[in-house]
């Protein structure tokens, strides 16, 4: 992944096959680090292509010091289509390793039935982190995980996650998740006592067996 930015663009995919016959028409994203990708300093633009990313590895985005920070950018369009348990981590819970993610009209699902969702950490940029106008559907657990973090979620659709749509914890947490549709999620959103000053505003929430809770 951290040869992705910007350059890959303008493709059609078709009739591509794997051996059990299976469409392999997919943009195949693979980490160098074992079950893990860690994609280090600057900004990686993902742009719309003819075929979906297929996420093979573990995605972390970090940058190596308090002064630098490795930032996803996904433009509007663009497909992720993770494999089972894999992951999208922003920023690594070790000091100074700074990461953000900027999304617009993203398709965040899983290739076959679920996939592990996305993780926004202590160290994830507040001010630049957002997500708009998408898609984030069918995690195993949660489909955005935010611990001491404070990333803007707004109009999008978190739908068909198995346990929680959004999860939030801990006093550093001050999130602003607005617009939003939760359906389908057997918990909409969970936010811990200890987070206090986020802002949830003009979400819907339908068929989610427990919309909204404080615990």
């Amino acid at each position: 992944p951290y040869a992705l930015d910007g350059n890959v663009y303008g493709n059609t995919y078709s009739g591509n096959y794997l051996p059990d016959s299976t469409s392999s028409d997919f943009i195949w994203v693979y980490g160098d680090n074992g079950d893990e990708a860690h994609v280090r300093n600057g900004t990686y633009n993902w742009l719309a292509d003819g075929a979906p990313y297929r996420i093979c590895t573990n995605l972390i985005y970090f940058g190596g010091n308090a002064s630098s920070t490795s930032t996803l950018k996904l433009h509007p369009g663009t497909q992720l289509y993770f494999e089972e348990d894999r992951s999208l981590t922003i920023g690594r819970n070790d000091s100074n390793e700074w990461g953000s993610i900027e999304a617009d009209s993203v398709l965040f699902t899983a290739v076959d039935a679920t996939w592990g969702g996305i993780y926004m950490t202590d160290y994830s940029r507040d001010e630049s982190s957002y997500i708009d106008g998408s898609t984030i559907e069918k995690t195993i657990e949660k489909g955005i995980e935010i611990i001491n973090s404070s990333p803007t979620i707004s109009n999008n659709d978190i739908v068909d996650n198995l346990d929680m749509g959004i999860y939030v914890e801990g006093s550093g947490s001050n999130p602003q998740i607005i617009n939003n549709n939760f359906s389908k999620n057997l918990r909409a959103m969970y936010i811990n006592p200890s987070t206090s000053n986020y802002l949830v505003i003009g979400n819907t929430f339908t068929s989610n067996q427990y919309p909204l809770t404080f615990f």
